[in-house]
C-alpha cells in the first residue's frame, strides 16, 4: 500500500461522514455539527462549557461559538452562569431538546453501526491502534512546529 494514500483517505473518509451527519441531521432542522454537538451534551454527565465542546469536536474556538450562537438561536441551548466563576458560562440543553434527544442518541448509534459495518472487531482493534498512532504522529510535529515558532 501506498503510504502517501493514507491522507487522501482520512481526507475522503472525514468528508463522507460530514455529509452523512448533515444529511441525518437536515430532517431536524439541524447541521451535522450542531447534532454532533447536541450528541455531546446529551452523555456527558457533567457541566459542560465551550472548551468541552472545542476539545471534544477538536474544532476551533470561533468554529464552536459559531456552532453555539446557531443552536441559541434556535432554542436549543442555553448558556448559564456558575457560581464559583463569573467569567464561565456552562452550555445548557433546553427542553426543546428532550424530545430530540431519543432520535439523535439513536441516530448517532445507527451511523456507527452503519459505519462499522462488515468490520470485525479486531480490524476496529487495529484500526484504533493505527489511529493512535497517527495522532500521536500529528501532535508531535505540532508541537515541535509550536517549538520552532517560539524558538
Amino acid at each position: 500500500m501506498d503510504k502517501r494514500s493514507v491522507m487522501k483517505k482520512i481526507g475522503w473518509i472525514s468528508m463522507l461522514l460530514s455529509k452523512r451527519l448533515d444529511r441525518m441531521c437536515a430532517g431536524r432542522d439541524l447541521s451535522g455539527p450542531e447534532g454532533r454537538t447536541l450528541h455531546f451534551i446529551m452523555t456527558v454527565d457533567k457541566d459542560i462549557f465551550q472548551k468541552d465542546i472545542e476539545f471534544d469536536s477538536h474544532l476551533k474556538p470561533s468554529t464552536v461559538s459559531e456552532i453555539l450562537k446557531n443552536m441559541e438561536r434556535k432554542g436549543l441551548i442555553r448558556r448559564e452562569s456558575v457560581p464559583y466563576d463569573a467569567r464561565l458560562k456552562k452550555i445548557v440543553a433546553t427542553e426543546k431538546v428532550a424530545g430530540l434527544r431519543e432520535v439523535v442518541l439513536s441516530d448517532m448509534d445507527k451511523l456507527d453501526d452503519e459505519l462499522t459495518e462488515g468490520i470485525t472487531d479486531e480490524e476496529i482493534r487495529i484500526f484504533d491502534e493505527v489511529c493512535h498512532k497517527l495522532i500521536d504522529n500529528l501532535m508531535r510535529l505540532e508541537a515541535e512546529g509550536k517549538e520552532e515558532k517560539n524558538g
